[in-house]
Order: structure tokens, then C-alpha cells, then sequence
């Protein structure tokens, strides 16, 4: 196990600690980090794409793509991946599936400040969702764009605490969250479960115990 353990984590690294073994942590702690940093680099195209393509109107897609593209081929793959092929599929199932249910655009959240993070059970969390925008009902909406296959129980240790972030830094609640799932299309229908916030709860105190 390190000797000192960060205080303040992301929430994709917590995730991963919550549902795991405890026997597993000590691997998990030395590698969560630049887990994090290979997950979020390999989407980050397709992320970034979505909202200029969302800030624009859904105007100059040809060269939204382009840069797309562009961006996911300096992307070192790991085996059998294909950073271009994956960006641009989950790209596309973005504006054919939830492009056109998106009233407006309001601002992104991809290079806003998230060191300041949330307090959770004595340890900082930070992270955000990606963008904000209302849908067609004029709703605000915070949303995560979710292009991967996460265990189920990851994806939902992952959501639970993102809901708290959004509470606390947005004043939001919630139902407010929108995850898009890239793979299937359809909206990821998601609600706080009692045993998925003890889970975060006890994985949460641990950590802090653990950290000193």
C-alpha cells in the first residue's frame, strides 16, 4: 500500500474502489491515476467534439469531424483498440440519438476548475459532467456522456457520487443528471439506490482511514 495516500481523488478512481475487494486495493491504489488519465484521454476527441458541435447549432459538422479525427489518431491504442473508429461511432450516436432531443445549449464543462472538488466522508472527490444544456421540455440538464462498457456496478458507484457533486456544486438535483449512453443510444435510467450510497459511504471512510 502507498505510505501517503492523496486526500482528493476523482470520482472515475473512486468508482473503481468502491465494488472492489479489498484484497485488490493495494494494486488498485497504485494504478488508479494513470488509469484515469488513459480513460479520459482515449474519449476525449469525441467529448470535445460534442460540444462545439452542441456551441455551434449543430453547424460545420465536416470540420468538427475532421478535427475529431484528427485528435483521436495521435491517440496511442492499446491492444485492439481504435481510437478513430470508437471517437467517430460514439460521435455519431450522439447526434443521431441525442442531438435532436437537446433544446439549447449552455456552456461547457470539460476545462472548468475541478480541483476544488466536493467533501465526501472526509475525502475531496472532484470531477464534473460535460456539458449543461436544457432539453426540448426546457429542462437544465447536466450531462455525461457515457461511450464505454463499465461494470454495472462501477457505472452506478460512478453516478451515485456524480449526483452528489452536481447537488452540491450546481444546487441541482439528481433527476437533473442526463447519461447518454453512446453504445445503446438510450438514455442510462438511473436512480439513487440505498445500497450503492453505503457502498460509497463505507469505501469513502475507508479511504480516508487508509490515508491518514
Amino acid at each position: 500500500m502507498p505510505t501517503r495516500l492523496p486526500t482528493t481523488l476523482h470520482v472515475y478512481p473512486f468508482s473503481r474502489l468502491v465494488n472492489a475487494r479489498p484484497s485488490r486495493w493495494e494494486k488498485m491504489l497504485a494504478e488508479m491515476e494513470a488509469d484515469r488519465d488513459r480513460a479520459y484521454v482515449y474519449y476525449q476527441p469525441m467529448r470535445e467534439a460534442v460540444v462545439r458541435l452542441c456551441a455551434s447549432g449543430g453547424q460545420d459538422r465536416e470540420r468538427i469531424v475532421a478535427k475529431l479525427a484528427s485528435d483521436a489518431g495521435r491517440i496511442r491504442p492499446g491492444r485492439g483498440q481504435d481510437p478513430v473508429r470508437d471517437n467517430l461511432k460514439a460521435f455519431d450516436a450522439f447526434t443521431q440519438f441525442f442531438l435532436p432531443r437537446i433544446g439549447s445549449f449552455k456552456r461547457s464543462l470539460l476545462r472548468q476548475d475541478q480541483e476544488g472538488g466536493i467533501d465526501f466522508e472526509g475525502i475531496r472527490i472532484t470531477g464534473l459532467p460535460h456539458f449543461i444544456a436544457e432539453d426540448r421540455r426546457g429542462h437544465l440538464r447536466y450531462v455525461f456522456l457515457y461511450p464505454s462498457a463499465w461494470d454495472k456496478d462501477d457505472l452506478n458507484a460512478y453516478l451515485q457520487v456524480l449526483a452528489e457533486i452536481i447537488r452540491v456544486r450546481f444546487d441541482a438535483k439528481p433527476a437533473s443528471m442526463w447519461c447518454m449512453n453512446l453504445r445503446t443510444g438510450k438514455t442510462h435510467r438511473w436512480r439513487s439506490g440505498i445500497q450503492t450510497r453505503n457502498r460509497c459511504v463505507e469505501a469513502a471512510r475507508h479511504y480516508r482511514r487508509l490515508a491518514g
